[in-house]
């Protein structure tokens, strides 16, 4: 009867520490936010709210942050944009499949374009005084976040 009993508190004790341990999922969601951290992106986990929607998306939202000089020349006006994928009544459509969130008095300094090469696993594109951010959910390997990097840096220039 003893051996049973301490069968028992050791099986609890191996089920509860394999439990505590990171599942396949997070351990690449981790490999992918270390390699957004070493091309410089800020990694943060946001609920995009969408009107239309019935509940909140959740996204990791990776960023590349402004310079300072690049904030003090930052005008919310001209600069700050959120582009969402989908269309709804709600929204303002800009270009098949996308519509504005927040949408700038100047949309000349929208890029368009970019929006091409952001592939379907992304939710978002904002422009913020923080930075340049995408919204995804974190389907796809290192490279797409090397490609992310490297997109936001060039819309941030763009910007500047």
């Amino acid at each position: 009867m003893a051996w049973l009993v301490v069968i028992t508190v050791g099986l609890l004790l191996v089920g509860s520490t394999l439990w505590l341990l990171p599942s396949p999922r997070e351990r690449y969601q981790m490999e992918l936010r270390r390699v957004a951290m070493e091309a410089g992106l800020q990694v943060r986990l946001r609920k995009l709210e969408v009107p239309g929607d019935r509940e909140p998306r959740d996204c990791a939202v990776y960023t590349l942050r402004r310079g300072h000089h690049q904030v003090e020349r930052f005008e919310p006006r001209l600069h700050a944009w959120q582009l969402v994928r989908g269309e709804t009544a709600f929204l303002d459509p800009v270009v098949a499949g996308w519509s504005y969130l927040v949408r700038p008095e100047e949309t000349a300094a929208v890029p368009v374009a970019a929006l091409a090469e952001l592939p379907a696993t992304v939710t978002a594109l904002a422009s913020s005084r923080d930075g340049i951010s995408v919204y995804w959910d974190e389907r796809g390997d290192a490279d797409s976040v090397r490609g992310f990097a490297s997109l936001l840096a060039g819309l941030l220039a763009a910007q500047d």
